[in-house]
């Protein structure tokens, strides 16, 4: 503790002593020292937020592409069921293949 009040002194003090000499410079090196110094946190939140970012667009994006792949489902299954013709598309949902009986079971006529 000790350490650190003697270290903010001796800065306070050169800091006086530089101002009295050029205002100028002591505010640009100052702010320009406080840049260097919280540069990793500045980054590090910029990195954050932009994660934040893409977590957020990734899960509108698989939203949207869910709720258009249920909608698909739910008219093709709709048009099948009507009686019109036999609607096969990639994408849609169907019965797991284990749910479908052997090939051997299936009565032909």
């Amino acid at each position: 503790m000790a350490l650190v009040i003697s270290v903010l002194g001796l800065v306070a003090f050169l800091g006086a002593i530089a101002w009295a000499a050029w205002p100028a410079a002591v505010l640009v090196m100052c702010v320009l020292a406080g840049l260097l110094v919280s540069l990793q946190f500045i980054v590090y939140g910029c990195h954050r937020i932009a994660l934040g970012l893409a977590w957020i667009v990734r899960g509108i994006w698989l939203g949207v592409h869910y709720v258009a792949r249920r909608v698909k489902a739910f008219f093709v299954r709709g048009a099948a069921e009507q009686g019109d013709e036999q609607v096969s598309q990639p994408g849609a949902i169907a019965p797991p293949a284990s749910a479908r009986p052997p090939v051997h079971v299936r009565h032909t006529a």
